[in-house]
Formats: structure tokens, sequence, C-alpha cells
């Protein structure tokens, strides 16, 4: 992109709309013990996937770190190109490939919790711990990040993003004394206590229905459940009928405390 040319047009709204798979996510922490520990292999992402997949996995030993649709197909494509073997790393046991009961040909095993601590002194093997228990993996030639993806707001201003790595209120440390206020589920389900929330909410700071509170001009139409077709819905209406008037917005601090109370 030629950055000595700029277009400039006025807009009464701005609607980001670039979805979830925008830039790779790479875990830090994997990232420098590969590097710290001069891995000789090849390390790369699920997204770098392309013609010379074939040479990166036929005949050789490859670790795939996470355990998600993306790593289920890179395996499957793996055995079909002739993979020696092929061990996942498993963080949370929730991801589709970890409910695999049988693998082709029998060349995968999936590690539960186990993570990459280390790499072989000849920068060959990979080390994973589960924080009790290390295993070596010896002659791991590629290592495949199925990690996912953050969302890519490079294209607006800093002015115009929220903070997209958080915080989330889901993740807010709750006090110990915390109840649920009465609400229009009460009659039915009770007070449900902390750690048996049936669905986290994913309620952003910066966000109040798809408004950025700093300049509710600036709208975001996000899937941050795993219902991602009823948040797009949901939230499309929002932003139209805030955008005709039919929803007024409230002001900004209202805005905060209604964030505050989800």
């Amino acid at each position: 992109q030629d950055q000595r040319f700029a277009t400039t047009g006025i807009f009464d709204k701005c609607i980001w709309a670039g979805g979830n798979n925008g830039k790779p996510r790479i875990p830090h922490g994997i990232s420098q013990t590969l590097s710290l520990g001069k891995f000789q292999g090849t390390v790369m992402h699920s997204s770098e996937t392309g013609p010379n997949f074939d040479a990166l996995v036929r005949g050789k030993h490859i670790l795939i770190i996470g355990d998600s649709y993306s790593a289920e197909d890179l395996t499957l494509q793996a055995i079909k190109l002739g993979v020696e073997s092929i061990h996942m790393c498993s963080r949370s046991g929730t991801g589709i490939s970890y409910y695999v009961g049988s693998w082709p040909m029998n060349k995968v095993d999936v590690h539960y919790a186990y993570k990459p601590t280390g790499v072989t002194e000849d920068g060959h093997g990979v080390i994973l711990s589960d924080g009790t228990e290390e295993m070596c993996l010896d002659n791991i030639g590629t290592v495949i990040y199925c990690t996912g993806y953050f969302q890519n707001l490079d294209m607006l201003d800093p002015s115009l993003r929220p903070a997209v790595e958080g915080p989330y209120f889901a993740e807010c440390k709750m006090p110990k004394d915390w109840t649920m206020s009465p609400n229009a589920l009460s009659e039915d389900f009770g007070d449900i206590p902390l750690g048996k929330i049936l669905e986290p909410p994913f309620v952003h700071q910066d966000i109040y229905r798809g408004c950025l509170i700093s300049n509710p001009n600036m709208m975001f139409l996000l899937e941050n459940t795993d219902a991602p077709l009823a948040d797009l819905e949901v939230t499309s209406w929002l932003l139209l009928a805030q955008i005709t008037g039919d929803l007024p917005l409230p002001s900004s601090k209202k805005m905060q405390q209604f964030n505050m109370r989800c």
C-alpha cells in the first residue's frame, strides 16, 4: 500500500466488521521458549500452511500446539501426506481434537495440559511439561501453532480502538461474598454461585452494545460467544436501531455503569 497518498471521506458512522480471524495468535511464552532454546526445526502458524506443507511434514515428527478445528484439519492432512508421527498439546482439553477417539494409522498422541517448556541440547527435540511431569519429544521437524487469531484493528486510528486484549469482565476476580442480583431468570435457576456460571458475560469495558463509549459513532460488529451467528444477528439489529434513532444511546456515564453491572 502506497503511504504517500491518502483519501479523506466524511461519514456519520463507521462500523468495524473485520471478524475474529485477523492476526495469528502466537503464545509469547512458548515462542520465546523455542527461540531461546535455539530450536532447529520449522516453526509456523496454521495460517501459513501452503503448497510447501508436504515438505514440512512428510516423513517427519511434528508438534501441534492447540486442539481445535485447525489442529484437526492439519493433523489429518499431515497423515495423508505421510507424516511419521504427530504430538498435539491440548491446553484446556475442550477442543474438538481432544475428543477424537481414534486417529488414522495411530500416528497421533494428544497431551492434555502439557506445553513446551524447553528445547533439547541438540536443538531438535522439544521438552513438554504439565507442571509436575516432563516428557521429551525427539527429532521434531516442525512445530505448528493452531492457536487461533486476534481481531485486527490496525486499520483504525488508536483513538477509535477499544482495548481489545482486555480486561473482559468475565475474567475479573469477583468478591468471595458475591451473589447474583434478582433477575428474570431467578425463579427458574435461583442463585448461581461462581464456578457454575451457565455462560460467562462477554462485556467489554470500552464498548456498549456495539458502540465505542468514547465515540459512539464508531461501532463494532463482534462475535464473542460460541454462537457467532446469534452475536452478529443481535448486534446488527442493535446498531441499525442506534443509527436510525429508534434506540437512543444513554450518556457515557450510564453506558459505563451498565457495563459494570453486567
